[in-house]
């Protein structure tokens, strides 16, 4: 985990806003707080231009779920 972090690069997730994002990049420090780009919005209609946020820097934003983890067994 520390050294792939929680949410790899690439990671599809879910975020409290129910928009659809790819994590971009970890932050090392919060590991549950990466930088991510919102592809889909709240209702699953694609973006014409996807936003990047650092969820390190908008504490009212976060990860709900992580989409590729749904129904894995680790």
């Amino acid at each position: 985990v520390d050294k792939i972090g929680v949410f790899p690069a690439g990671t599809l997730v879910q975020l409290n806003t129910k928009e659809i994002a790819i994590v971009l990049k970890d932050n090392f420090h919060l590991p549950l707080r990466p930088v991510v780009k919102v592809i889909l919005d709240s209702q699953g209609n694609r973006l014409s231009q996807p936003k990047q946020i650092d969820l390190s820097r908008n504490p009212m934003v976060y990860i709900e779920k992580c989409m590729e983890c749904v129904g894995q067994v680790r």
